[in-house]
């Protein structure tokens, strides 16, 4: 699966925001969101990181986990996936920022000059 990118043409209203929906656990998945995540934050970005689904196994606390970088990035655990999935906040890494419901994530998006989905 590839990285499926839709960027929204400037309109009156939209400011320099990203957001991205991460869906997948895969690891070279996961650093492309990251680093894009980052790329973005340092150059004064809004950004917004919405994981759902499998996506949800990188928030997951580990033994030995990289943690993510301090930049303002807003970290949104999706709480429908967490229901379905069994997952609990205390699960997840405390660098989660918020747990909310793809309303949160489309309120984000629909304000965003570039959505992604990885």
């Amino acid at each position: 699966m590839s990285v499926l990118i839709a960027v929204q043409e400037k309109k009156t209203g939209m400011s320099d925001k990203l957001t991205l929906i991460i869906f997948s656990d895969n690891l070279d998945k996961a650093l492309a969101a990251f680093n894009i995540a980052t790329g973005a934050a340092s150059m004064g970005m809004e950004v917004s990181m919405f994981f759902t689904f499998w996506g949800l196994n990188i928030l997951r606390k580990k033994k030995e986990v990289s943690k993510p970088k301090n930049l303002g990035i807003n970290i949104i655990a999706c709480n429908t996936t967490m229901e379905i999935m069994g997952i609990k906040r205390e699960d997840l890494i405390p660098e989660v920022n918020e747990i909310a419901g793809v309303a949160t994530y489309l309120s984000k998006a629909r304000d965003s000059k570039i959505n992604l989905f990885i």
